[in-house]
């Protein structure tokens, strides 16, 4: 970090306030047991989980998803799609909208405060529906998100990742992936950006009619739209109504991605990822 200015916290002795020069984020670095320095919060970033009050994080969807945690953009109508977040998100979630046209020209701000808004979809494949509102075909959109940081995927937040590699567990705390009951018919997809681990297991139970494949990449982007982006991992046991693992070795993907296919609306889908930390 460049041209650092460092203060003493009035909290403990053990603990600084790196202030980066440049950016004007704001670090809290304190000391574990062993003397080493660990990254414990942070005052604001463009994207990636940035801390905000109340034990909340701040997220953001953006056209394209670049510097953000999720992609957001125009469907049809009044809908905004949101895919990518590892988090389903409610109403409540939603903090604002802004909204720009095809030029990038802002428009106006949207919050649940003054429209009226729905949410729908599955984790990574969300809408957001603002009735009454007047959209154009090429608007984008900036969604401001506050949500648990811990049921967040913080894949994208480097210096949580950096306390995060500190741990003395073997494996991440089995993290929900996909937890779906009762879906319509249909085809659907949930893509976790990965972390820089040297083993992940994966874990699904599914029942009711609903078939399940493994797929990977390593674009900065890749839709869940269609599986255009995708590489899928024929060693996964195509699974259908059953418990499987599946461990992956050795291996340094951005993306993974569950597509799973239900045949009915009676139907249960989970999916959890257990991740080395070594």
């Amino acid at each position: 970090m460049a041209n650092e200015d460092a203060k003493q916290d009035n909290n403990s002795v053990h603990s600084l306030l790196v202030v980066d020069s440049i950016t004007g984020e704001t670090i809290r670095l304190k000391a574990n047991a062993s003397g080493e320095l660990m990254v414990v919060s942070s005052g604001g970033s463009s994207g990636g989980g940035s801390a905000s009050g109340g034990g909340l994080n701040t997220y953001y969807a953006k056209p394209s998803g670049v510097n953000a945690d999720a992609t957001s953009a125009y469907s049809a109508g009044t809908v905004i799609a949101v895919t990518g977040l590892a988090y389903l998100f409610a109403l409540l979630d939603i903090e604002s909208i802004d909204r720009y046209n095809s030029s990038g020209v802002y428009q106006d701000t949207i919050t649940p405060k003054t429209e009226d808004i729905t949410v729908a979809g599955t984790q990574g494949n969300q809408t957001i529906t603002v009735t009454g509102a007047t959209f154009t075909a090429g608007d984008q959109f900036k969604v401001t998100f506050s949500l648990d940081p811990k049921t967040i995927n913080e894949s994208n937040d480097t210096q949580k990742n950096e306390v995060v590699s500190q741990s003395n567990k073997p494996y991440d705390e089995n993290p929900l992936w996909i937890d779906e009951t009762n879906v319509a018919a249909s085809t659907y997809r949930s893509r976790l950006k990965t972390a820089d681990h040297s083993a992940q297991t994966i874990h699904v139970d599914c029942a009711g009619g609903v078939t399940v494949t493994l797929w990977k990449s390593n674009l900065t982007d890749p839709s869940t739209s269609a599986d255009t982006d995708w590489v899928q991992d024929t060693s996964f046991p195509a699974t259908v109504d059953t418990k499987t693992a599946y461990a992956i070795n050795n291996e340094r993907w951005t993306w993974l991605m569950i597509k799973y296919v239900t045949s009915d609306t009676s139907n249960t889908m989970q999916a959890s990822i257990n991740r080395a930390n070594n």
